[in-house]
């Protein structure tokens, strides 16, 4: 023990045995410290390590929530990190139910941000990298076509459940290989009056764009049946007139434009 710390509610001993008491550390010096050169054994149910503030009431408890196997990260008896025994982590949690859940009632909202300070290399940003292979962890194994890499998925609460609102997906679009991984952006949103989402847009390996269709154009846009509505609207609204216009790139290619005026053509 430290000088300048009290024990009481039992003795100190060295042994795991099933009779070790509970005992209470009271340090009248606060610039003083407890050091141990083996192992710190801590054992019952809903056990914890509890960091006591010297005003009064106490800060962090660390410890073992009893029938659950987790091991909780508590300020003030408020949940601020969890790891269940399966290896899921909670922030601002006590039951996180995915890998990783970012739990908060904030009003300014819960946010994972990323910084990265480079001053020489101006490819080295912050980002964020979702990996996929088949096979397993050890011996992972080629992915194949339409295999989706990662997931980018947004939800809002109905009032009874969290539903879909949008997602972006990233897929494989073709027969990859050594060197060579085709891949394709799928991004999709959820109807008014409705709770699945549809596919809205996609662009290919090709870098073709497709609007509410697979693509076998640079663009291609389809309305569906019987919208009512046109495919593509130009609006130009001061003084120059709308057009399109189609030009090749090579030397001397003349361009060739529709263009409208006084809704003439």
């Amino acid at each position: 023990t430290a000088a300048g710390a009290a024990m009481s509610g039992g003795a100190f001993h060295d042994g795991f045995s099933d009779s070790i008491a509970n005992e209470h550390i009271d340090w009248t010096n606060t610039s003083e410290t407890l050091l141990t050169s083996g192992d710190v054994h801590i054992k019952g149910e809903g056990v914890s390590f509890r960091i006591e503030r010297a005003s009064g009431g106490y800060g962090w408890t660390i410890g073992t929530d009893s029938g659950s196997n987790y091991l909780d990260f508590k300020w003030n008896d408020v949940d601020a990190f969890t790891m269940t025994a399966s290896g899921l982590l909670g922030v601002g949690t006590g039951h996180p139910i995915h890998r990783i859940d970012l739990v908060g009632d904030r009003i300014l909202g819960e946010n994972i941000q990323l910084t990265c300070v480079e001053d020489i290399n101006q490819s080295a940003p912050g980002g964020f990298i979702g990996r996929r292979a088949r096979g397993t962890l050890l011996i992972p194994a080629i992915v194949l076509d339409d295999d989706i890499v990662m997931r980018v998925r947004a939800r809002g609460h109905d009032g009874s459940a969290y539903r879909d609102c949008g997602y972006i997906d990233f897929e494989i679009d073709g027969t990859p290989g050594a060197l060579d991984m085709p891949g394709r952006i799928v991004f999709r949103t959820t109807s008014n009056g409705a709770y699945l989402t549809t596919e809205a847009l996609r662009i290919d390996s090709a870098q073709q764009v497709g609007i509410n269709a697979t693509p076998d154009a640079r663009l291609e846009v389809e309305t569906g049946a019987a919208e009512g509505k046109q495919a593509v609207t130009i609006d130009q609204n001061d003084a120059d007139q709308a057009f399109i216009d189609f030009q090749g790139t090579s030397s001397g290619d003349a361009a060739n434009n529709i263009s409208t005026w006084t809704n003439a053509v």
